[in-house]
């Protein structure tokens, strides 16, 4: 019986586990096993404009401006972010050329929302944010166009990067500069560019409640979670509790009855002798 319990146990926390899976990738909008990944969730999208389904809690990012240090051979390598460290780029050691009397360089970062933009060519959506980055020598502003070299951009979007990174220098007409994002990490993507302008992911899909795409946890996923712990929880105890009770002492055999006496009241006398 104690094999039994635990085979039966066993084969429900297996059936639990697929359960389980099934709902995160339907939950998550992706193939994904629902394992340990890190510790806590992802942080929330911050979005300019974020879709109706993530308004709720939406953290409206900011522009951010930094200094870059400019030499007699140019900049050491150098990483910005934005304010809220969606969008990350590295300028390598002298990609900002040294110009008499800059001592420095200024980066800005601004978060934009996309509709206020051209759309992308062939129906592809709008991957988050998109990202204007500038860069002015200091103190005289004058506009940097392009880097001496490539420069290494990295964005986070709220959708699987399935269409890859495109540029636009106003906004008004795009180029594709990066294929998609990879299948391991779907929502991170990375490109290389010497431009300055506007950067902006593609994808495919549209942001939904269900979808992942950041910005609060929807009442669905709440409910299906919880529904799916009590369902675990529960059974895994009650088949537990079952494997840890003690068994029954075994049943004793009924005694039989007494042989019940046939023989009459002196049936067993000897019979007298006959007289002759």
């Amino acid at each position: 019986m104690r094999t039994r319990a635990t085979v039966v146990a066993g084969a429900l926390l297996a059936c639990g586990y697929l359960a389980v899976a099934i709902v995160t990738s339907q939950v998550s909008g992706r193939a994904v096993l629902p394992l340990y990944e890190g510790v806590g969730p992802a942080p929330n999208y911050q979005w300019v404009n974020p879709p109706a389904v993530f308004k709720t809690g939406n953290v409206t990012p900011k522009p951010v401006t930094e200094t870059i240090a400019v030499g007699a051979k140019g900049n050491k390598t150098a990483a910005v972010s934005s304010q809220d460290t969606q969008f990350i780029v590295t300028v390598n050691a002298g990609g900002i050329p040294a110009r008499s009397g800059s001592p420095s360089a200024l980066m800005t970062i601004t978060p934009l929302d996309p509709a206020t933009l051209s759309a992308l060519p062939g129906g592809v959506r709008a991957d988050g944010n998109a990202y204007r980055m500038t860069v002015v020598y200091n103190p005289d502003n004058v506009p940097l166009s392009s880097f001496a070299s490539s420069a290494s951009i990295v964005l986070s979007v709220p959708l699987p990067g399935n269409r890859g990174v495109y540029f636009s220098p106003d906004g008004k007409s795009w180029n594709r500069v990066a294929g998609p994002a990879p299948t391991s990490q779907p929502n991170t993507i990375g490109a290389q560019s010497r431009d300055t302008g506007i950067f902006l992911a593609g994808t495919t899909h549209r942001a939904t409640a269900s979808s992942g795409g950041g910005g609060g946890t929807s009442i669905v996923t709440v409910i299906v979670g919880v529904l799916v712990g009590i369902v675990l929880v529960g059974g895994a105890g009650w088949f537990l509790l079952r494997l840890l009770r003690p068994g029954r002492p075994p049943a004793r055999p009924a005694a039989r009855p007494a042989a019940k006496s046939t023989a009459k009241s002196g049936q067993n006398r000897r019979p007298p002798p006959r007289r002759r």
